[in-house]
């Protein structure tokens, strides 16, 4: 993403015009390899750049191309459902992680930890399901989200998260000193899913606060919707 004169642009550069520098030397999510990309004086022809307003508003060049569902959902009406949805995995993995090791286990304890982070987990994942049909049953039907629809999407979107971190962190506070070692699978999930939640996208604070000014009858603070 670059900056225009109009504006914030999604720009599509070739392998050719740029470096990658590898500075992703994280405590989580290691294995996604998200370095720094350095471009310096590249020419970028208009017909590899599109505004993100126009992206938002799902007008994007593709749509006049091909006109399918797809290109008629605003952009940040379903892109985060795309972070949201490996970290509810995530939890899901955690979740079979923690059945395996502590398979037989009599502790009362043990067991309501894992029916209630098997709750959140299941909450979760229903509520994607739910409104990712709804967004594209949308789409199909030539319809826009209106902004109640879009703060509300982002809203479950971060509350996803919310609830499979939260799932998790229940089972490892529980998973005992032999989870911490690097061969469990557990230490892994936990720390891969709180490197994926500190994602901007997942920030919970600024989506509530946009989702709760909608509904008490005010315009949101930002257009990013």
């Amino acid at each position: 993403v670059g900056n225009a004169p109009e504006g914030p642009t999604m720009l599509m550069v070739p392998k050719t015009d740029y470096v990658v520098e590898d500075t992703w030397f994280v405590s989580g999510l290691s294995g996604t390899g998200s370095k720094d990309v350095l471009i310096e004086d590249a020419y970028i022809p208009e017909y590899r750049a599109v505004l993100m307003t126009e992206l938002r508003e799902a007008r994007s060049p593709g749509r006049s191309l091909h006109d399918t569902p797809n290109y008629r959902i605003p952009l940040r009406s379903v892109l985060s459902f795309t972070l949201a949805s490996p970290i509810l995995g995530m939890a899901q993995g955690a979740l079979e992680a923690f059945e395996c090791d502590r398979r037989g286990a009599e502790p009362a304890g043990l067991q309501m930890r894992l029916a209630e982070s098997a709750a959140e987990v299941s909450a979760a994942r229903s509520l994607t399901r739910h409104d990712t049909r709804e967004i594209f049953a949308r789409a199909e039907r030539g319809e826009m989200p209106r902004v109640d629809d879009r703060v509300r999407y982002r809203r479950d979107q971060v509350y996803v998260a919310r609830l499979a971190v939260r799932a998790v962190d229940r089972l490892f506070e529980a998973s005992g000193g032999h989870s911490l070692y690097d061969s469990g699978e557990l230490q892994r999930f936990h720390r891969d899913i709180h490197a994926a939640a500190h994602h901007t996208s997942m920030a919970w604070d600024s989506v509530a606060e946009q989702y709760g000014r909608v509904r008490l009858g005010l315009e949101p603070s930002t257009v990013d919707l």
